[in-house]
This record gives structure tokens, C-alpha cells and sequence, in this order.
């Protein structure tokens, strides 16, 4: 599939799950005190999916994830410059994420304070400027990064087809420098990566990344 072929699909399918699971949430909120079987069936059947496609969930299925990518582009179209995070500071936030996620789960369900206003005020104030600042931190996708391993995605890289053009840290959404300071030739695991496809359809070298789904190939380098 070329590039611009997978990034239509890609964003039909962000739309269309985005709304689907929105309503889904809230029919089951709306009915959490009359739910039946058939109900917990559903949610056990959404949970199953949502860890199978790892951070592939946030890359293509989760509603935050897509509303923030359209507020940032909105923000480009208004001009609005964004501020690339210095790599020091991503390096600090590839280690707090993790203090964070057990800090929100202890405090949502541990102590009973929703931290959820506290949060939006950082979607808020972060959005326009940064790329999915918000996705860095996540403690939903922090867990699903962990469970990479056994994502239905797969990104695997040619270390020897690779020319250190730095293009695939330059367009990744999510900062992820894994993809061009990995030195070895195989599949790549890391926590911050949504599987979206960018650092594929940008490098320039022929079948040095390709992103797998479900085993199959979905897009290959040097395709445009």
C-alpha cells in the first residue's frame, strides 16, 4: 500500500472508530447499573481488542489521540508554531510517564480524587504547541507500550539499508527516537511508538521500516 493510500485509510478508520467507541462509553455509563451478560461480554470483547493492538489502540482508535491531532493541525493552519521538546526533556519524560501512571491510578482508585480537570487544563495548555504531548505521558498508553510485545503491530527495521537521515525522528508524532538510534536489523519495541506510519511513509530508502499488522505488511519504506 503506498503512503498516501494508507494515510486516507488510516484517518476513515480513526473517524469511524472514534465515534463508535465514544458512543459505546457512554451507553455503557448511561447503563452501568442495569448491565447484563451480553454487556460485560462487550467489555471484556473491547478491553481483548484494545490490548492486542498495543499502542496501535492510540495510533488509530482512541478519540483523545484524534482530537488532539486535529487541534494541533488546526493550529498549524493558524499559524501557531510549534515547540519541538528538547531531548533532554524528553529523556526525563520517557521516565516520569511511568511515576505518573502509577501516581493517577492510585490516586483515581486508591484514594478517590478523579484528577480529570487537572488534566484537561494540560491537554488545554499543551496541545496547540506540542504534538500529543499528552499521548507522552498517558498512563492508559504507558500500559499498552508495555504490552507491546504482543501487539497485533509490529515495526521492524533494515539497519543496513538505513543512511542516518533522521527523517523518522523528525516526523514521529511522539518524539520516539528508538526507530533511528536502533543499530540492530529486526523488530522494534517502544513504549512512546502509536504505530501511525509517519517515520515509514517519510524515509526515503527502500523496505528499510515496515510496519506490519496482524503479520501482514500495511506500508513499506520507499513507497511513496
Amino acid at each position: 500500500m503506498d503512503y498516501q493510500l494508507f494515510k486516507k485509510r488510516r484517518l476513515g478508520i480513526r473517524l469511524i472508530a472514534g465515534i463508535l467507541l465514544v458512543a459505546y462509553v457512554v451507553y455503557i455509563i448511561l447503563n452501568i447499573r442495569h448491565l447484563g451478560v451480553g454487556h460485560w461480554i462487550s467489555i471484556v470483547a473491547v478491553a481483548a481488542v484494545i490490548v492486542l493492538a498495543g499502542r496501535g489502540f492510540c495510533g488509530y482508535l482512541c478519540p483523545i489521540g484524534s482530537f488532539l491531532d486535529l487541534v494541533h493541525f488546526l493550529c498549524k493552519k493558524l499559524h501557531i508554531k510549534e515547540v519541538k521538546r528538547p531531548e533532554k526533556f524528553n529523556r526525563f519524560i520517557r521516565v516520569f510517564r511511568y511515576f505518573f501512571c502509577v501516581f493517577y491510578f492510585v490516586l483515581h482508585f486508591g484514594i478517590g480524587i478523579d484528577p480529570g480537570w487537572a488534566l484537561v487544563v494540560l491537554l488545554i495548555i499543551t496541545t496547540p504547541i506540542m504534538v500529543r504531548f499528552w499521548c507522552s505521558i498517558c498512563p492508559v498508553g504507558t500500559i499498552l507500550g508495555l504490552l507491546s510485545r504482543i501487539s497485533v503491530f509490529r515495526l521492524q527495521k533494515d539497519a543496513e539499508a538505513c543512511v542516518g537521515c533522521s527523517l523518522c525522528l523528525k516526523t514521529c508524532p511522539m518524539e520516539n527516537d528508538v526507530v533511528f538510534t536502533e543499530k540492530e536489523t529486526g523488530t522494534m519495541h517502544a513504549v512512546s511508538c502509536i504505530y501511525c506510519g509517519e517515520c515509514v511513509g517519510e524515509c526515503p530508502k527502500e523496505r528499510a521500516l515496515v510496519l506490519k499488522a496482524a503479520g501482514r505488511e500495511v506500508i513499506v519504506s520507499g513507497k511513496k
